[in-house]
This record gives structure tokens, C-alpha cells and sequence, in this order.
């Protein structure tokens, strides 16, 4: 059974912003897990024809979307990248055991893809207090049974590849119970999730197009550093970049 407090709400304006509340008005336990029918304002950030989206499309009832609190102990700011891709790396693990081809992989840095649809949006916000993170909220949201998206947000569903229901009840408890645990691992030095992001990375030796300092620019990924960045060849010279500093586009 999983070690997560879940707090079930019908419908929120979203589920990082719902949690946010319950911060601020009461100390929630570590893991806690808000999870929604339906989110009136979710939120997400896609580059759609050259503009920032953030909006995430979802039916109510037939999408999860849940946010995770995670209340580490002495974790400096450099880890939030890593806790947010031990979330990515289970609820990826997951998906692969429901699909006939496990063809799931992690976007940096927070998107998950099935053959080059988006099947997973995920949204990190945190708090930092004397460079540690005082808490970290990863919202989630998965395309489980919803049939149709607009063809501008290239996304798809659980069902639609396997031509099935799938029971979000049962899956949320499945992600929390392997994240958790991955979670635990991570912070006993136990598991090396560099290696493990790295291949399940999805943008790995593909051209991509991003905008750093107002500047559209292309190159190609070669990999991820140890402190998260993407690392991308541009006229024969590898530089970093850092989530926050540039955007990739979406094709």
C-alpha cells in the first residue's frame, strides 16, 4: 500500500494550486496527494506556433490529474531537477507495463512521450528557504481515457493505444507506491538516475529549436549533466542550459 495521504477533490482550478492552499492554511504530511476529477485552470507550458501555451486539456473523469508534496530533508536547490524526474521515471515505468510497446520516454524536463505524442504533462513549482528546498509540488497530469485532442496539442492517450479502459483509481496508487520507493532509493544513493534518465531521454541525438535570451537557436542534444541541464551541441561546442534559462519549441 502506498505511503501517500490522498485528499480526493471533484473538481479544483488546478491541483498544484489547490495544494498550495492547503499550505498555506495547515501543515500537510509529506507525500501528500491531491487528485481531481477535474481541473477547471490546469496548467501546463507547450510552445504552440511560436506561443506559450499554458493550458492542459483534459475531459472530467477521464484524465488523472494530481499534484505530489514532497518535504525533503536538507535537499539543495540543484536536486529539485532530480525529484522531478524520479516522478517522470515511475509514472514512465508504469505506463510501459500497460502498453504493448514500451515506448514511453521522459522529455526534458517535464513532459513524457509515446512515439512522439505527449501522453504526460508534469509542472514542478517549489520553495526554497536558505538554498535547501523547503518543499517541492509536482503536478501531473496523463492522458488515460480521453478519445480525442485537438490536433494542435499532438497529444494522446492510454486508451487510444491500447484500446482499453484503464482504472485511474488503480493507476494513481501504482505511480505513488513505485515513486516513493524510487524516492526513498534515490535519497540512500542507491539507484544512479543520471543513467536512468539518460536512457529514457527522449530528445537524445535529435536537432531541437529553443529560444535563449530572445534568440530562436538549433542544435543538437547529446545528453544531460549532473546538475540536470540539457546539454546541446550547437556549431561544435556543448553547452549546458538550465530549466528556467531557455524554451524548447514545439514542432
Amino acid at each position: 500500500m502506498s505511503k501517500c495521504n490522498f485528499i480526493y477533490c471533484a473538481e479544483v482550478d488546478s491541483t498544484n494550486s489547490e495544494m498550495k492552499r492547503r499550505l498555506d492554511a495547515c501543515k500537510l504530511k509529506n507525500y501528500s496527494c491531491i487528485y481531481t476529477d477535474f481541473q477547471s485552470a490546469g496548467r501546463g507550458q507547450t510552445m504552440i506556433g511560436g506561443k506559450t501555451s499554458n493550458v492542459w486539456e483534459s475531459e472530467p473523469k477521464k484524465n488523472l490529474t494530481f499534484s505530489l508534496l514532497i518535504r525533503p530533508e536538507n535537499i539543495p536547490v540543484d536536486m529539485q531537477f532530480f525529484i522531478n524526474q524520479v516522478v517522470a521515471i515511475a509514472i514512465a515505468d508504469e505506463l510501459n507495463d500497460l502498453l504493448p510497446e514500451k515506448n514511453v520516454v521522459v522529455k526534458w524536463p517535464n513532459d513524457i512521450y509515446y512515439q512522439d505524442k505527449k501522453v504526460v504533462g508534469i509542472l514542478t513549482e517549489s520553495k526554497i528557504n536558505n538554498n535547501n528546498v523547503e518543499y517541492v509540488i509536482i503536478g501531473v497530469g496523463i492522458n488515460v481515457n480521453q478519445s480525442e485532442f485537438e490536433d494542435s496539442l499532438n497529444a494522446i492517450s492510454v486508451r487510444q493505444i491500447t484500446n482499453q479502459k484503464t482504472d485511474i483509481d488503480t493507476l494513481i496508487i501504482e505511480i505513488a507506491t513505485t515513486f516513493i520507493s524510487d524516492l526513498t532509493n534515490y535519497f540512500k544513493n542507491d539507484l544512479t538516475y543520471l543513467q536512468i534518465i539518460e536512457d529514457n531521454f527522449y530528445l537524445k541525438d535529435k536537432q531541437v529549436t529553443f529560444i535563449y535570451n530572445n534568440e530562436e537557436r538549433t542544435g543538437k542534444v547529446v545528453g544531460i549533466d549532473k546538475f540536470g541541464g540539457i546539454l546541446i551541441e550547437e556549431n561544435n561546442t556543448i553547452k549546458s542550459y538550465q530549466t528556467g534559462e531557455m524554451l524548447l519549441k514545439k514542432k
